[in-house]
């Protein structure tokens, strides 16, 4: 009696799955909330918040980071040196530089996704431009910060300026030269909507500047930099 069970069960249960292979299971969606629709502008300024939240990935990187240069180096036990002053094998795709490499384009993709919500998706009342403005300028300021980050240990990079919505494998790595005019390019246009005092923890226009002259200063000493770059700096 026990084995005639069995077999209805068994039986039932293959009908099941015989049916069930006959079509996709077709799903309705009732709860309308999708990216386009969720971020609005009383609530972007969480998009500017996550941008900040990647600098904790760039400078917990304390090895590469806070390295020595070719003019000195790290400190280590008296029998080596950190082989992080080696300059020659270390690339992107080794440990401690692979970390650093990531955590500045975790930075960089963030503020490109603030800036084109921003400027595309987002729909701005007249009371909110200058709220749209500052959330601009700061990803902006953080985009240069993160781009100079890699440019300082890899010379050119791939410089991505747009929001990253799919897989892709044909980056091209731009110059040097290229690379500090974009750096250039988004501090000036970010530094005339920041703050001179802002909430704890966001960029400042002091800051930016500050920024901007580093990048002046190095570029001085390239040789696509020039002798007004020294000036620039200074001012």
């Amino acid at each position: 009696m026990k084995s005639i069970f069995k077999i209805k069960y068994i039986i039932i249960a293959l009908a099941f799955v015989t049916a069930a292979c006959d079509s996709y299971i077709e799903e309705e969606f009732y709860g309308g909330l999708v990216v386009e629709n969720s971020i609005n502008e009383d609530n972007a300024d969480a998009l500017v918040v996550s941008v900040y939240s990647h600098l904790r990935g760039v400078y917990k990187n304390y090895g590469i980071t806070f390295a020595g240069t070719d003019m000195f180096t790290s400190q280590d036990d008296v029998r080596s040196n950190s082989p992080l002053n080696d300059y020659f094998g270390l690339t992107a795709s080794e440990g401690a530089s692979a970390g650093y490499w990531g955590a500045n384009y975790a930075l960089t993709s963030e503020a490109n996704t603030v800036i084109n919500r921003y400027e595309n998706q987002i729909s701005w009342s007249d009371a909110k431009l200058a709220d749209r403005d500052y959330g601009i300028a700061q990803a902006k300021a953080l985009r240069a910060l993160g781009f100079y980050n890699l440019a300082k240990h890899f010379g050119g990079i791939v410089l991505e300026l747009n929001e990253t919505n799919s897989i892709r494998t044909d980056y091209v790595r731009s110059s040097e030269q290229e690379t500090f005019d974009q750096i250039i390019t988004d501090l000036e246009a970010a530094i005339p909507n920041l703050l001179d005092s802002p909430q704890t923890g966001r960029i400042s226009k002091r800051a930016a500047q500050h920024l901007l002259a580093d990048v002046y200063l190095t570029r001085a000493y390239k040789s696509f930099g020039s002798a007004s770059d020294f000036t620039t700096a200074a001012n």
